[in-house]
């Protein structure tokens, strides 16, 4: 047999009655279908059957009704009583409840506290909206909160049995009529033998005056002593019913084996996508190092350039300064010595011998010869100024050709100047792109790492709504 489970969230239980026209309260299960107020609905004619309330019959009319609506399959018991609308006196009103369970069934070990929690509901809507002097309602129960009774705390539950394989239920009722004491005995058997997938509406009940109501009906009807003896509505389910049992069990196993393999394939999943991720993560850092390198490289690249520039700008100046200064050197050297050979020649010229001046009276020739000489000396020492002069001016002047290969000189110079300005500026631009660079990376590890957190709190809720999905089922 399938285990045993307590599953309050399964079960519905609520009130149903009269008070002015037909009315019914719900709470659990039954909140989300409101199912019980068209199954536990108890029919004019049965209603008919019912002892007036003055007679003081305290048996009640049980029922075990069998619903599938709305893909939900609805099992539940339900007791009623004869009472008295409001201000009405008139036969086939009632007031009761219903205990339920959607898509389970009931153990048959419950059956005693699934009738102990009807009375206590019963009771409850007997002592709040009922006048127990008149036998009749005085308030509404449409809408209205109820205590759930204490014994739903003990009904245990089953895995659904559905018998859609080879029967049907049947359309029609069975009425059960029960010894005293018996109708707890009934309710047992019906659950054991599976009789409510072939009657979706069974009524048993120890009152005689119910039954023999029923039985003028002219409906189905036999006694408990015959429901026990007699096989005729169980014998072609027997064989089924252990069927049922025995795929039971297969299924809960398959179930299991089911859940262990999901939570198997859910574990290998999160070590697949983590794998996945940690492999993108190392195909980006690898990526992003190697962009990183090959900026590092460029830029050394570019800083070599550089400073080979800057060395051949300063051998080329060193070196085009050198050589202007020994041109400039030579040819100053090569133009003194000819400056000097030339007055060299001219000094080395023999002199014409000057004609004797006539002087008719000289008192003092020695004195003459002496003047003569310091006249030749000056004139000559004039003549040697003049002829220094003009070298010396000549040789300060530098030829147009000489100034223009110097203009080129400088223009090199500056051709160069403005190569190392450029260098500089592309050594910024590879500075500024490795730290693009390394941003990137500290900015995609940082999307990594939340992507990591993302998926970890995922699969954490992903793990709660399935460990609650599995504890969701009765088994």
């Amino acid at each position: 047999m399938a285990q045993e489970q307590n599953f309050k969230q399964y079960l519905g239980w609520g009130l149903v009655g009269t008070p002015a026209g037909r009315q019914y309260t719900n709470n659990g299960i039954d909140k989300q279908f409101n199912l019980g107020k068209t199954a536990f609905e108890l029919g004019q004619d049965l209603g008919g059957c019912l002892p007036s309330p003055k007679l003081g019959d305290d048996a009640p009319l049980y029922a075990l009704i069998s619903r599938t609506e709305q893909n939900v399959s609805l099992l539940g018991f339900a007791e009623y009583f004869s009472i008295y609308e409001q201000g009405q006196t008139r036969a086939g009103t009632y007031f009761g409840s219903f205990i339920e369970t959607a898509n389970a069934s009931f153990s048959p070990n419950s059956i005693k506290d699934i009738f102990s929690g009807l009375r206590q509901l019963s009771i409850y809507q007997m002592t709040h909206f009922i006048d127990n002097e008149k036998k009749a309602y005085h308030t509404s129960i449409t809408g209205k909160t109820f205590e759930s009774p204490k014994a739903l705390e003990k009904i245990q539950l089953l895995a659904p049995v559905k018998n859609s394989i080879t029967k049907t239920a049947s359309s029609d009722f069975l009425f059960i009529h029960c010894q005293e004491g018996e109708a707890l005995k009934v309710a047992e058997y019906l659950i054991t033998s599976g009789l409510h997938y072939q009657y979706k509406d069974i009524f048993f009940t120890e009152s005689e005056h119910i039954s023999a109501q029923v039985r003028q009906m002219k409906r189905l009807q036999i006694s408990s002593s015959q429901l026990f003896s007699l096989d005729i509505f169980v014998s072609s389910y027997k064989s089924e019913i252990h069927y049922l049992h025995t795929y039971i069990q297969e299924l809960s196993k398959k179930y299991q084996d089911a859940t262990s393999e999901i939570q198997q394939l859910k574990s290998e999943q999160a070590k697949i996508i983590q794998q996945e991720v940690t492999k993108k993560v190392e195909v980006q850092a690898r990526a992003y190092q190697q962009e990183r390198d090959n900026a590092i490289a460029e830029m050394k690249k570019v800083r070599a350039k550089a400073e080979l520039g800057d060395t051949r700008l300063s051998l080329f100046s060193n070196e085009v300064a050198k050589q202007v200064a020994e041109k400039t050197e030579q040819k100053l050297t090569l133009q003194l010595d000819n400056k000097f050979k030339s007055l060299e020649l001219k000094l080395r010229q023999p002199v014409e011998p000057v004609q004797a001046v006539q002087v008719d009276d000289i008192s003092n020739p020695s004195m003459a010869t002496k003047v003569l000489a310091i006249i030749c000396a000056l004139l000559f020492l004039m003549l040697v100024f003049t002829f220094a002069w003009q070298w010396f001016d000549s040789s300060v002047k530098i030829s147009e050709q000489e100034y223009h290969a110097l203009q080129a000189d400088q223009k090199r110079v500056e051709d160069m100047e403005k190569k190392i300005t450029e260098l500089e500026q592309e050594k910024q631009q590879l500075k500024n792109a490795r730290e693009t660079a390394i941003k990137e990376q500290q900015d995609f590890s940082k999307a990594y790492n939340a992507d990591l957190s993302k998926n970890d709190t995922e699969h954490n809720k992903g793990n709660k709504k399935s460990a609650g999905g599995k504890n969701a089922k009765p088994q």
